[in-house]
């Protein structure tokens, strides 16, 4: 069944548990392509989802939930509760490095101790009261056990009896850990963590439970289930597994411990022998759920009282083990594209704001690092984006990583230009997307924002010399590519290549149409670089190529011919140097360009650093001779061996010249006329 691909509406109050309601989602990881987790909190933020619980507590996910608002229960792993539950420096430790590390930056509410561990793994069931009470007890040393609960999911499999609800019990097996564990629950303020799952109970009634009751969907009065001993009717089975479980506790003489909904939803796709995991199901038992749940109309037992239920899941776990139906919770797929449009008409503020209509530029995960830092440096330099959002301190530098701080500055270019898809490319390392990748107070350009109003953002003025990008500083590589971009710039002016600049690398071009002498500078190596296109590179190679030939044939033969007339007639004397004109009459120099001064540090295989080094000859090249090492001793040698009209066949032709800047030599390899 396709795909509907119209987005997924969502609203998510952000409210206290113990006056009303919330929906929650829960993230699980098991993913072929797991997005990165900047792309996960773009997509919280995108659908105003203001709960989440992890399975773990991912450092990368929890710093980027970090100042979002975002209210995250982390959990403690089933195969850590054996640790934990025999070591209070084992439970100190944990909390110390996922809990006290990251708060209050991140918001975390609640630690999931296991999940489903009276059920899933009971050879750990003796451990688990042990590890809730140290978990709690490093809290406590933390100050943080007023800020953080700590409880662990069950699976309602665990209640015996469930209907009717005022019958129900837990399995008598667990109560020796059942009993401790809701002692410790009532002591803590705490609450009872439920996972329920109503299409497990329908598919395993065998026709005993209506689909319609299992769904949230309207029954007439003679099909609602009734409990013979309080006359309550049930509408659902949710409302009726909820109050199952208060009359389990209440059995155990616990009476005012509330309940959470852990885990909950419906798979949109299954096997053959699935009929009933569908994607119309899945909508419908969500959609209800979510109406049901911020109504705030409780359960029979407790009207009224808040049932805060976090849906299971975000996304699609295509690695998830078993029928198909289990790779099928998901609200999303991997590319965060809906998986089904929830209807929630008549659930009062549930509606979120549509975004199908808006599209973004963001930073491809599993990009080469490299090449998301080249792309980086040049949007927020010649690409004249203003990055002054990514400056420590501001509302976009956390999560401070080449991913996020390189999507902020590609969605941003991506609109200055109009959005067109053609701006989205840097060299293959970016993509467009519908999913809003704003985060807390990081509101991206194109995004409604938290207040639904669209923030836009236009291209700046070419003669614009606005832009903050000068001061963008995320590392040492970032600082200095902007100060060689700056210098290279500056140079291509005053070497008359102004025209060939561009305002963005679409082409890219410019880079490669440089002066000769320029193929070899230190800013960007000819064909090297990652924003000239293929055809773009080749093209300039063979044009340089011909170029380069022709001027050294050319200076060839003029050198022969220098040297024959020197033979019969007086030598020039060293007081009457070659200037630069002549030197490009004599094609010394191309003759379509001026000669280009550089300062060569012969410590290094191919570069050339400004003038400020005063240790190195000052000298003209060809871009062959740029791996040639020329020290100041060497080339006043090979200075004195042409004043007194000598030469070698090993030795480079120079031609001198003087200003005030003292002497400079253009040095040219000789080469045969062929």
């Amino acid at each position: 069944m396709a795909l509907l691909i119209f987005l997924l509406l969502l609203a998510f109050s952000a409210v206290t548990a113990d006056e009303d309601a919330f929906i929650g989602v829960n993230i699980g990881t098991d993913l072929s392509d797991m997005p990165h987790p900047t792309q996960v909190v773009a997509l919280l933020k995108a659908q105003n989802i203001r709960h989440v619980r992890l399975y773990d507590a991912d450092r990368g996910m929890l710093v980027a939930l970090a100042n979002t608002g975002i209210q995250v229960v982390v959990s403690v792993p089933n195969d850590q509760i054996l640790g934990i539950g025999q070591s209070n420096s084992t439970a100190a430790n944990w909390v110390s490095r996922n809990i006290v590390a990251h708060y209050p930056a991140t918001n975390i509410t609640a630690i999931c101790v296991g999940s489903d561990i009276l059920t899933t793994l009971p050879n750990a069931a003796r451990l688990l009261v042990n590890a809730l009470k140290y978990i709690q007890s490093a809290l406590v040393s933390s100050n943080l056990d007023r800020q953080v609960k700590v409880s662990t999911p069950l699976s309602s499999s665990l209640i015996l009896d469930p209907f009717p609800p005022s019958q129900a019990f837990f399995n008598k097996t667990w109560n020796p850990i059942l009993v401790p564990m809701l002692s410790f629950l009532q002591s803590t303020n705490s609450y009872l963590m439920l996972n329920v799952y109503p299409y497990y109970d329908y598919v395993q009634s065998d026709g005993a439970i209506p689909l319609d009751y299992a769904l949230f969907k309207p029954l007439l009065p003679n099909q609602e289930a009734v409990d013979s001993n309080t006359l309550v009717h049930y509408t659902n089975v949710f409302d009726a597994t909820v109050d199952a479980a208060y009359f389990a506790m209440a059995f155990l003489n616990f009476t005012n411990i509330p309940v959470i909904i852990t885990e909950t939803g419906w798979p949109s796709k299954g096997d053959s022998n699935e009929p009933d995991a569908s994607l119309e199901n899945a909508n419908t038992y969500n959609s209800n759920l979510i109406r049901h749940v911020l109504n705030k109309t409780g359960t029979p037992k407790h009207p009224g009282m808040a049932v805060s239920t976090y849906i299971y899941e975000l996304y699609n776990e295509d690695m998830k083990t078993g029928p198909l139906s289990e790779k099928n919770w998901g609200l999303f797929d991997a590319n965060g594209d809906p998986v089904y449009i929830l209807h929630l008409t008549g659930s009062g503020s549930v509606l979120a704001n549509d975004t199908t209509n808006q599209t973004y530029c963001t930073a491809k995960d599993g990009s080469d690092p490299k090449m998301l830092q080249a792309a980086l440096d040049w949007a927020c330099g010649p690409g004249k984006v203003d990055c002054s959002a990514l400056l420590q301190g501001k509302p976009c530098y956390e999560p401070d990583n080449v991913i996020a701080h390189a999507t902020y500055a590609f969605d941003t270019y991506y609109h200055q230009m109009g959005k067109s898809p053609e701006a989205c490319n840097f060299n293959g390392v970016a993509a467009i997307t519908t999913t809003d990748p704003s985060h807390g107070t990081c509101v991206f350009p194109g995004s409604l924002g938290r207040n639904g109003t669209m923030v836009n953002i236009t291209a700046p003025s070419m003669n614009s010399s606005s832009s903050d990008s000068s001061h963008y500083m995320i590392n040492g590589s970032g600082v200095l590519m902007s100060i060689l971009t700056v210098i290279r710039l500056m140079s291509y002016y005053y070497a008359g290549c102004a025209e060939h600049y561009e305002p963005h690398f679409l082409d890219a071009c410019f880079l490669c149409r440089k002066p000769l002498g320029f193929n070899t500078d230190i800013f960007m190596y000819r064909g090297n670089t990652p924003f000239c296109s293929k055809d773009c590179r080749q093209e300039q190679i063979e044009i340089d190529d011909a170029e380069e030939k022709s001027w050294k044939r050319s200076a060839s033969s003029s050198i022969r011919k220098s040297e024959q007339s020197k033979n019969s007639t007086t030598t020039t004397t060293p007081d009457k140097p070659i200037e630069a004109t002549e030197q490009v009459a004599q094609g010394i120099a191309p003759p379509e360009h001026d000669l280009v001064e550089y300062t060569y540090v012969p410590d290094l295989d191919v570069t050339f650093t400004p003038a400020a080094q005063t240790q190195v000859e000052e000298v003209y090249m060809s871009p062959r001779d740029s791996k040639r090492k020329f020290t100041k001793e060497s080339t006043a040698k090979k200075v004195a061996k042409i004043d007194e009209g000598t030469s070698t066949s090993s030795a480079p032709h120079l031609r001198l010249s003087k200003d005030h800047a003292g002497i400079k030599a253009g040095v040219l390899d000789k080469e045969d006329d062929d």
